[in-house]
């Protein structure tokens, strides 16, 4: 955008120029409501009708810049880029493309998969039959296998599996069910996903005095509280100074907070519970913590910058340097169906990288 100089500039007057602090806003805005029209056919008259068609496309594009991030992070995982609908092809009808090319190495042998992302509210995912044949035929064209990336909001936890290797034949296409799904999940053994079980009773504990006066209330009192102690302390509460970021973020990931009063005192704790984590959710934590509770992340704006925030190779090492004290289990998951495509050494990994 031009600043309009008073009068034309003269032989030593320079036009300041303004650009914008996001100058790329504007456009990804125009891409968002122009898919929303396309898809009503640029009828723009029924206006609720169109807001509702703008923000599917929104919350699709959200979903799969939010799993393509998380791929990149993950240590396998060498590049992600997503897929356009432009492909020029001699029977477009007969092809659907995917929404991400995903490339994975481990122990020196390369993996290249299609990905198609879905999120759904319920335990079971449908895809119609044909909707399928049209990714697998542009699966076959290209020559890399295809997977679903799908997240249950019900558990906020990112699946990735073979949508040919599982399944069950409903009247026009195919159902999967999580309890399915979730044990020939291929996050951990492709992606590079590992489960984590922090250890129940460490955690952040703050200790309060009053030094302000009681104020009555229907409920009891209020005073002003001062933290005289701040600290996190392993499963014995035996307290560290400085615990690195990493393993904050992953004792956070499954903490619940009490509060204990003790006359002008108080103790306010949150401990981990020892439950069932993964790199993922450590992740989303350490993202959440940062945004206010109205916010969602913006994963567009954190994507290229999620090492800044922790390490998922970070995650690893610290997980196993305080085995015991701070984490109680560290593992990856074999999937019960094992994909063909996959090397021999990735079929026999054991152990997070």
């Amino acid at each position: 955008m031009s600043k309009r100089p008073e009068s034309p500039p003269g032989p030593e007057q320079k036009v300041s120029r303004v650009r914008p602090a996001r100058p790329f806003r504007t456009i990804d805005g125009a891409h968002t409501i122009s898919r929303a029209a396309e898809a009503l056919g640029w009828n723009l008259s029924d206006v609720t009708r169109f807001i509702s068609a703008a923000e599917h496309v929104e919350f699709g594009l959200s979903a799969e810049l939010e799993f393509a991030a998380i791929l990149r992070w993950f240590g396998p995982c060498r590049m992600v880029h997503r897929l356009g609908e432009d492909a020029f092809t001699a029977d477009r009808s007969a092809q659907q493309v995917p929404d991400l090319i995903a490339t994975f190495e481990s122990g020196g042998e390369r993996v290249v998969t299609l990905i198609e992302v879905k999120t759904t509210a319920d335990p079971l995912l449908h895809l119609k039959a044909d909707y399928l044949e049209r990714l697998r035929a542009y699966s076959n064209i290209i020559g890399h296998p295809l997977l679903i990336g799908w997240r249950c909001r019900a558990i906020d936890m990112w699946l990735l599996f073979d949508p040919f290797a599982l399944g069950v034949r409903s009247v026009d296409g195919f159902d999967y069910a999580l309890e399915d799904v979730i044990k020939s999940d291929l996050m951990s053994l492709v992606a590079g996903d590992f489960y984590v079980v922090p250890a129940a009773g460490a955690g952040l504990r703050f200790e309060m005095e009053r030094t302000g006066d009681k104020i009555a209330t229907e409920d009891g009192y209020q005073a002003e509280f001062t933290v005289r102690r701040a600290y996190f302390h392993d499963r014995d509460g035996e307290p560290e100074t400085n615990l690195p970021t990493a393993m904050i973020w992953t004792v956070l990931a499954t903490l619940e907070d009490s509060s204990e009063v003790q006359g002008d005192r108080v103790v306010q704790s949150f401990t981990s519970m020892g439950g069932l984590t993964r790199a993922q959710n450590i992740l989303k934590a350490a993202l959440q913590f940062q945004t206010r509770d109205d916010q969602r992340i913006h994963w567009k704006g954190v994507a290229g910058d999620l090492d800044s925030i922790v390490r998922c190779t970070d995650i690893l090492t610290e997980s196993r340097s305080r085995f015991g004290k701070y984490v109680d289990y560290i593992f990856l998951q074999q999937p019960a169906i094992m994909p063909p495509f996959l090397p021999a050494g990735w079929r026999s990994k054991n152990e997070p990288e």
